[in-house]
Parts: structure tokens; sequence; C-alpha cells
């Protein structure tokens, strides 16, 4: 009945024009008609009043008010209502608004008015809105449909998303500037979309979460999306591009320009019946610093996201940009703070399941520099290789031409691998030059298990490495000598590591053997060692020339019994340093080294050797010498060969003459002063009486 009443009165009114039209009308002016329906292949005014006009002339007009204008699928979810046309012709299926004037009413911001001109003929219908100001922009809409096709055009300029976004559900984010220029063209039959191009310009964007871990400023974005679709899969292609401006991610910033703009291009295909996007390609790059390429993607989101499989390769051409950019900012609240990079780069990881499968990478010209002094490494290339399981494990190999870990420096070297899981293996032995001597590895592995406890397996041989350049890596001071020893295996649990058997120095004629060697922390800001040290029949003529402490003849045995450090500095430890029962050889000292030894033993020593006839003779001979202290709490408990009526001996006098005896009367001295004496006596060789 409806269809029928909208024919009626489209016949009615076309009577009513054209009997109008050759009578005498000159005394009426207008005439008013109701309709409750006006259609046009499903084009639909409802609740029209139509007006006729200017009836005495040769071309009557027509205007029309409507409560609603309803569009057929899929435009049936735009809401246009209070519809005005100055000139309106309606017949069946033909219907024609030229000059209209309609509002929009949405639930979250107030009516808006727009012009539009509205033409439905011969099963072709179209829908053109303008000058519809939105959010400080301008929006204009293009509808056209024939035969159950359409197409719809959108545009849009200079929209404020500041304005916008008050629409938009976006937690915690404060939009303080930007605009956004867009076009959006749809083409599709019935309810479907077959057709999708976006281009869009999103510019001087300024936006900031309230964590301040998100911000941008003055940000220009370009972005297209094509899409299409053939039997319910998607072809999509993305090109996106950000310009200008600022980003910051925390811990990243990014200043972006003209010349290093960032860039998006994906393509692929989505089927939504199956919950599934086949990522063709990928391809994130910041030009000049990195390019990023996923290839052979398949994203699976049925019940949680899911990354199926997917290839990556990136490429960086620079490590240095890279490292400023993008790891100096992560680095710097942690222990690795200070390191940067320089060298070329390529990685390729293949993933499953959110998974990674398989890693390679390359690099060449590697440099890394610490400030810390922690890890310095120049001119390295090498392969890495890595992969879930045993049986896809690929040799590895690392080459450099200057290493250095903390202080010590390695010549040239490689080292073999393969590397699976969470296990690391050396593949062949490696002897590797450090110190003018040689550290062998005849083998290691590494393995992580629960938590951060390893496994680590170590086999290697010191073959006489220089003193002289350890002691001068380490700032301490000089000690001629070779280190030679054998490592059976190397334990590594709580973060501590601990070495199995034991180093042998031959130095100074005799040897000092380090036992229990312990260290944790090592790269940490707060380094620990820990260890039992053995000296035997050292050749104290050899020390003090070294030292020039003045000459003392004769063996010097002992130990240092639980010796901790931290931060290379010593907490405790308990040590001795004595004549050997065994010695049987001459026992001689100089002038000059009773006064240095007295002077590290207190001023009362040094004040009682210098009232005595020392300066009579060149040297003396003694019986025995030693000197002893336990550490604790910063206190050096002293002590000596033996007692004194006042004190300890350090030096017990011989039986030959002239015969010397040194007293020390203070049992307790403060560590730090005790470590001034030392120093100033080694560094000097001067006497110093306090």
């Amino acid at each position: 009945m409806q269809y029928v009443s909208t024919v009626l009165n489209s016949c009615l009114i076309s009577g009513i024009i054209a009997l109008l039209s050759v009578a005498n009308v000159s005394a009426i002016e207008s005439i008013n008609l109701s309709a409750q329906t006006i259609s046009a292949d499903n084009w639909t005014l409802y609740n029209s009043k139509l007006t006729l006009h200017h009836l005495g002339e040769a071309s009557p007009q027509i205007s029309l008010v409507a409560a609603s204008l309803a569009l057929p699928p899929p435009f049936d979810k735009i809401q246009l209502i209070n519809i005005r046309c100055q000139q309106f012709y309606w017949q069946e299926n033909d219907l024609n608004c030229a000059q209209g004037i309609g509002d929009i009413v949405g639930a979250t911001f107030p009516a808006i008015t727009f012009n539009f001109t509205l033409k439905v003929q011969d099963g072709e219908g179209s829908l053109q809105i303008k000058q519809l100001s939105l959010f400080g922009g301008q929006l204009e809409i293009d509808a056209n449909e024939t035969q159950g096709k359409w197409q719809l055009k959108l545009k849009t300029s200079h929209i404020d998303v500041s304005k916008l976004s008050t629409l938009l559900t976006v937690p915690a984010l404060t939009v303080q500037q930007g605009n956004i220029s867009m076009k959006i063209e749809l083409d599709g039959k019935g309810e479907n979309i077959q057709e999708l191009l976006l281009t869009a310009i999103l510019n001087k964007l300024s936006v900031q979460d309230q964590q301040g871990s998100i911000a941008t400023e003055d940000l220009v974005v370009k972005t297209e999306l094509k899409a299409s679709q053939t039997e319910g899969a998607w072809q999509w292609q993305l090109n996106s591009k950000i310009l200008a401006g600022s980003l910051y991610v925390d811990p990243i910033y990014l200043a972006i320009t003209d010349a290093e703009p960032i860039t998006l291009a994906a393509h692929g295909f989505w089927n939504p019946a199956h919950k599934k996007i086949n990522i063709n390609t990928v391809k994130l790059e910041h030009t000049n610093i990195f390019q990023l390429q996923l290839d052979a993607g398949i994203l699976n989101y049925q019940d949680t996201i899911e990354l199926q499989t997917a290839q990556l390769a990136l490429k960086i051409p620079e490590l240095q940009a890279v490292s400023a950019t993008y790891l100096t900012p992560f680095l710097a609240a942690s222990n690795f703070a200070g390191i940067s990079l320089m060298g070329e780069l390529t990685a390729d990881l293949v993933l499953q399941n959110n998974g990674l499968t398989s890693m390679a990478i390359n690099f060449e010209h590697l440099m890394l520099h610490d400030t810390h002094q922690q890890l310095q490494i120049n001119d390295a290339e090498g392969q890495f290789n890595w992969a879930v399981g045993a049986e896809q494990q690929q040799a590895s190999y690392i080459t450099w031409q200057q290493l250095r870990v903390k202080a010590i420096p390695f010549a040239k070297g490689r080292l073999d691998f393969s590397s699976y899981a969470r296990q690391l293996k050396l593949l062949q032995p490696a002897n590797l030059q450090v110190l003018d001597g040689i550290l062998s590895i005849k083998e290691f592995s590494f393995v992580a298990v629960q938590g951060d406890d390893v496994e680590v397996h170590l086999e290697a041989f010191l073959h006489e490495l220089s003193l002289t350049r350890l002691t001068d890596a380490l700032g301490w001071p000089p000690v001629t000598g070779k280190i030679s020893g054998y490592i059976p295996s190397v334990r590594y649990q709580n973060k501590t590591i601990q070495l199995d058997g034991q180093l042998k120095m031959q130095v100074f004629g005799g040897e000092v053997i380090i036992r229990k060697l312990a260290s944790a922390g090592l790269f940490s800001a707060l380094p620990q060692l820990y260890t039992d040290i053995e000296f035997d029949n050292l050749d104290l003529l050899a020390i003090t020339k070294r030292f020039e402490l003045g000459n003392i003849e004769g063996r010097l045995s002992g130990f240092a019994l639980n010796v901790y450090l931290e931060n290379w500095q010593p907490v405790t430890f308990y040590t001795w340093l004595g004549t050997p029962e065994s010695d049987s050889g001459m026992h001689k000292i100089s002038q000059k080294a009773v006064k240095n030894i007295a002077s590290i033993g207190g001023a009362s020593a040094a004040d009682a050797i210098s009232r005595s006839f020392l300066g009579l003779f060149d040297s003396f001979y003694y019986q025995k010498l030693g000197f002893g202290c336990y550490l604790y709490q910063g206190v050096c408990q002293m002590m000596g060969v033996a007692a004194a009526e006042q004190g300890f001996y350090i030096i017990k006098g011989g039986a030959w003459i002239p015969r010397i005896e040194v007293v020390g009367y203070n049992p307790r001295m403060d560590w730090d002063i005790l470590v001034q004496r030392l120093a100033r006596v080694v560094n000097t060789g001067q006497v110093v009486i306090e």
C-alpha cells in the first residue's frame, strides 16, 4: 500500500500541475501537499510537505520540507534529518533535489547543517554533501548507487584532531594540537565493500599520555591504504611515512627530518572468516639508520594473536647511528651504560608460533667502545648462528684485531663455536695471545638452566702470562714474573664464578699459587673477588730491588687466606709473609731497607732505629723477618716473627755482627694509613720517619 500511495501521490501532483497550467490560476499563489513517504529506488523521504510555487507562470516550481531522508544500503548508516529542497522534482522512480539543506545529528555532537544535491533517475541515484563544517574543518560526501552497485567518496580537510579526539576512546592520552586531511573512496555491491582507497595526511600532531612515556610534537604523517575484496578475502597494501616532527616512546627519542624519514610499507591478504592475515611483506625503514623486513608472515587471531610463521631480515649500514638512537637509551640505567657500537650488521630471523626458531647475524668492522672500560673490541667480524634445536645448529665464529676485557688486552684472535637452545659450545681449541703469553682454551661450554643459573665447563691452560703486563694493566705496583696454570673447570652459581684447580706464577725466583678463586659481579659496578694465595720461597733480593725498598737477602714464604675484595679493594684477609724455616742461606739487609721497614711498622719503631748505630753500617745480618695482618672492618691487626717486651719483632737479629732488630709497637693500624705508607715506600723508595 505504501508503494501504491507513493505512485498515486506522484500522479496526483503531476495532474495538478498539468491542470493548473491550462487554467486561470492568477488568484492562486501556492498549493501545499503532504506525503508520508516519497520514494525512488530505495531513496526515501519521510513525512514530507510539498509546496507548489509560481502556479501562474509557464514553469511552476515545487519545494519540499521532509523530516528525514533514508538512503539505500550501505549508505543507510548516514542519518539525514530536517531536509529542505528549494527545487524539487518527483515522479515514479525519478527524484531530484537540486538545492538541498539538511542536518546530521549524532549522539556525541550537536546538529550539523550541510548543503546537498540529490538525484534518482532510471535506477541510478546520487547524493552530494558539501560545505559540512566538522571539528574545525570541512567534510564532503559523494555517494552514487546504480542497480545495487555503489560508490562512496569522503573528503575531509583540516579536521582538528584535538576536537575529534573527544569522540574517540583513547584513555590517558591528551591531544594538544594537530589536524588531518584525508580522502576515502569505497566501491561495493549490496552490503559488501569491494574496493577501498584511503589517503591521509596528519599534520603538526602533538600528543602526550599521562605518564609521560609517550609523546609527539609537530609530527607529520602521510598514509595510503588500498584494499580489494574477492570472495570474502581482502588483498591490501599499506604505505605510511613519518616525514617530520619529534617522537618519544620511553626511553627512545627521535627527531625526524625530511632527509631521514621513517617509512612503513606492507601488503598481503586478510581472510576475516578464518581470522587470518597473510603478510607478503612488511618493510620498516628509518632512512640511513636501519631497515627491517618481514616476509611470508601468517598472523592468526582466532583465540589469541599468534604469529604462526615469519621471516625477518634486518640491515644496519652503520651501527653507530643505531647505537646512539635506539641502544644507548636502554643501556643508560644498566650495568652496560657507556657502551657504543660501530660497524655493519645484518641479521636473518625465522619465527614460528610467536617464538624464534633460528637466527643468523653477520657483522663487519665491529667496534665496541665502553666508557667504563669493561669491554673493548676493535675491528671484529663474524657470524653468529643460533637455532632452537640441536639438529639445526650451524657453526659460528668471531675474529678481532684487538680485544680488551676490563684492563686485560688480547691480541688478534678467533673463536669457533656453535649455539642452539640455551647452549653455546667451543668447536675447536683456541689459543689466545694475552699479556705476552697464551691462554689456551681446550674446551668450553655454556648452558643456561633455571632462572639466572648457568652451567659452565671450561678447561684451559695459562702459559707464561707476563706479570709485568698484568700489574700495569690493573694499575698495581709493578711485579716481574710469569703466570702459568691449569684450570680443569669453572662453575657459575648464584651469579658467582668459581674456578677449580689452581694458578701458578713463577715470580721472583719462587712460586705464587692461587687457589679457590671466585668472582661475583665481575662486570658490574661492584665486582667481588675471593681467593686463597700461597707464597713459596720467593727471592727477597729480587723483590726489594724491584720495589726499591733497599736490598734484603734471603727467602720469603707465606699465605693470604680468605681474601675478599670489593671493587678491587681489600675488605678482609689473613696474611703472613716471613722467612721460611728451610731457608739456610745468607740473611742480610741494607740500611735503607731497615729504615723503610721501620717506617711501615710505625713511628715508635722508626724513632728507635734512628737513635741507634744504624748510620755506622751499610748492611746488617738478621735471623729471620716476618710480618702478618688480619684485616677486619678497616683495621689491620699486625703481628711479627716473635713477641717483644713491648710489641712484636718485625726483624729478629742474627748471630753475626753487625746485627739489627726492628720492633713494631702498634699492633693495630688503620688499613688506609698502612696502604699510604706502603705506597710511599714502593713508589719513591724514600725513607719516611713519622
